[in-house]
This record gives structure tokens, sequence and C-alpha cells, in this order.
């Protein structure tokens, strides 16, 4: 891997690290905003990304993703668990802090692709790139533009990720939470073999249109 190579893959790592950490560190100030006072969110509650770095899941292994050239980051941050007991309406509580994860990964796409633009506009010197198309491989070439459309293009998979209703995600949370507690057992009995064919789906790309569908509508938002 040559320098230019090894330096797009550092930027795109990068914009994946903001994506996993800050998720977190939405789901503890959410927390801590409803009432949890646990020394566990206190610590969490933060926008350091360093606590919420799990030395494998965080570090090791999406740079040795990068590294063998996959053309896909995967990865996960250490796991924030809100303490329910100070909370006043449990479930209602544990759905806002469920949602607070991919909520937070949305609005970060968001800001990140306006900065992009604004960058963009600032390189031209005017207004023009904002309305209309910027060259992807120019984008790559430029560190902060670069840095920019990692950042919004993570946290938008991040957010879609997390919210499918498979085990360890948010959305799988959501489902747990908000279904009769005998169905929630049952279903977490049968966590391991429905993680096991979901990952084989992911291996196949069976879900890759949908995560192209909404990167293109991304893309055409940001008409890039």
């Amino acid at each position: 891997m040559d320098k230019s190579n090894i330096a797009a893959a550092l930027v795109t790592y990068f914009g994946f690290l903001v994506a996993l950490t800050m998720r977190e560190a939405a789901q503890a100030y959410c927390s801590k905003f409803l009432g949890d006072k646990s020394a566990n969110t206190a610590s969490r509650a933060t926008f350091n990304p360093v606590p919420h770095i799990d030395p494998l899941g965080t570090i090791l292994f999406p740079l040795l993703m990068l590294i063998s050239g996959i053309n896909m980051l995967l990865g996960w941050a250490k796991r924030f668990d809100p303490d329910s007991r100070y909370f006043k309406k449990i479930k209602r509580d544990l759905n806002f802090v469920y949602l607070a994860g991919p909520g937070s990964n949305v609005v970060i796409a968001i800001v990140a692709g306006i900065a992009l633009k604004l960058s963009l506009s600032l390189d031209s010197g005017g207004l023009g790139s904002i309305l209309g198309f910027a060259d992807a491989e120019s984008i790559r070439s430029n560190p902060i533009p670069h840095f920019l459309m990692s950042v919004g293009q993570a946290n938008l998979i991040i957010a879609l990720f997390n919210i499918l209703p498979v085990p360890h995600t948010d959305g799988w949370k959501l489902l747990l939470n908000n279904i009769h507690y005998n169905k929630a057992q049952k279903l977490q009995e049968m966590a391991t073999p429905i993680s096991l064919v979901f990952m084989l789906l992911l291996i196949m790309g069976v879900f890759s249109p949908i995560f192209r569908f909404f990167l293109g509508l991304y893309q055409l938002m940001l008409q890039i």
C-alpha cells in the first residue's frame, strides 16, 4: 500500500472512529439527561473518544480490514449500558436511549454533509459547488473534504446497521424492550443463530442494496 493509499485509509478510519464513539457518547448523554446517575454513565457521557474505544473492535479489527483491502469497515465501540433504575418511566426512557445512538449518527451525517459542501464552496471561491455537482475523486484527494465525506458516510451506515433488529444492535434492544417479556426471552435464546444467519447474509451482500440505496440518497442530497 503506497503512501497516498495509506493516508486515504487513515482518513476513512478516523471518520469511522467518529461514528462509532459519538454514538456511544450520545446514548450516555441521553441516559444522564433522563436521570441516570451511575458512575459508568458519568464516565461515558463525554465526547472524548477514548472512554468509548474497544481495543479490538474500534482499533485492531477495522484497521486490519483496511490493510487487507476489504471495501467495507466493521467494528464496535465499548458497549454502553444505561442503569434503568434511575429512570422514571423505564420502557419509554430506554427507548430514548436506544434511539439516541442511531439518531446522533444521522445528525452527524447531515452536519458533516453541510460542512463538506461549505468546504467545497470555499475551495472553489463561490457558491457554485453548493448548487452543482462535486467530483468524488477531487474530494478524496483533499484531506478535509475526504474526512467530512468519510464521517458522513460512516455515520449513515452505522445508523442503518444499528437500527436493524438483529442481536447486539439498538434495533434489537428496541424490539426486546417493546414486546412481551416471554417473547423477548424466547428471542434472546435465539440470539446466537440469528446473529450467525445475519452475518452470513451480510457477507453474501444481501443487505448491500439497502446500504447503497441510502448512501445514494445521501449523495443526492449533497449533490456529490
